[in-house]
């Protein structure tokens, strides 16, 4: 891991020759290299939008959702004391978020993305968290609902085996 990865970290990705790391940059590498299922949306003019959203999506769960699931799952045994001010008010705010967009099935709709396969390790991290803070102890229902077809879905229970 050492020798592959700059900062010595997972996830890591080594396809053939070619070593790749940070868990969008490897989605969407293989989002490329196999696009069955489509988890972008369709590349053209009418799925710009939505390609842009799913990225969005992304950017929010790496640069604001995990940031602070870490802080209340770590606390100051990881973080300053500083940092960890208000993590559980703003994981809380991010539940209400995430449960306001699950308007479908998935969090861009009817199509599970890219979106879906970020967000979802930081909610089941975060739910993992014993014991959790009372304010966010058990997830909104559609969140709950969301999380449960994640779980079940093919791909998922195929990477527990690994």
């Amino acid at each position: 891991l050492r020798a592959l990865h700059p900062e010595a970290k997972v996830p890591l990705l080594v396809h053939g020759d070619f070593v790749l790391y940070e868990s969008s940059i490897i989605t969407e590498y293989l989002e490329e290299a196999y696009p069955e299922p489509p988890l972008l949306a369709a590349k053209c003019a009418e799925t710009a939008a939505l390609r842009a959203q799913i990225r969005l999506w992304t950017y929010w769960c790496n640069q604001l959702f995990k940031r602070d699931v870490d802080r209340v799952k770590y606390g100051t045994s990881r973080f300053p004391e500083a940092e960890c001010g208000g993590a559980e008010a703003r994981v809380k705010a991010h539940l209400e978020k995430l449960e306001s967009q699950l308007e479908g099935e998935w969090l861009m709709g009817s199509a599970f993305s890219l979106a879906d396969i970020h967000l979802y390790p930081f909610c089941r991290q975060l739910f993992g968290i014993k014991p959790l803070p009372a304010g966010i102890a058990i997830p909104p229902p559609k969140l709950a609902a969301w999380m449960d077809r994640v779980s079940k879905r093919p791909a998922f229970l195929k990477t527990l085996e690994a």
